[in-house]
């Protein structure tokens, strides 16, 4: 079994390297993206490659409060973030493969949103967040 797991490590070391380098100056983003960020900081370094995403995480529900206009503190759970985007999610049978697919959805559906209200006139309103279906921000003429 020593001999197994020997001969695999470079074939599984060059796998994580690729890993690495596809995630390289990209945002982690998911249901829990500091877990999944450390989770994969452990592994790489574990090669030893370093992590180079974007320090910053995206968390779908942190988004979702800000599309939705919901208080900073009121983070939705990820089923109801599921429910706000229109994302089938089956919190009672989930694995890490229908959530990641849901959790993908819901980052697509929030892209498709434009979340700020246009400004017309001369006189410019405060801008009011808002889910609006329309991905072109228009500025006033």
């Amino acid at each position: 079994m020593a001999d197994r797991v020997d001969l695999s490590r470079p074939l599984l070391s060059g796998r994580i390297a690729d890993l690495a380098g596809a995630l390289a100056g990209n945002t982690l983003g998911g249901t829990a993206p500091e877990e999944s960020a450390d989770f994969l900081a452990r592994l790489f370094r574990s090669v030893d490659i370093e992590p180079r995403w974007h320090p910053r995480l995206a968390d779908i529900g942190a988004l979702t409060a800000g599309a939705f206009g919901l208080a900073a503190t009121s983070i939705p759970t990820f089923t109801a973030c599921c429910r706000m985007w229109g994302i089938d999610f089956d919190a009672d049978e989930p694995s890490a493969m229908t959530t990641a697919a849901a959790a993908a959805g819901c980052f697509h559906t929030l892209d498709q949103y434009n979340a700020v209200d246009v400004l017309h006139g001369s006189a410019p309103q405060p801008v009011k967040l808002s889910v609006v279906p329309d991905p072109v921000i228009r500025t006033h003429p």
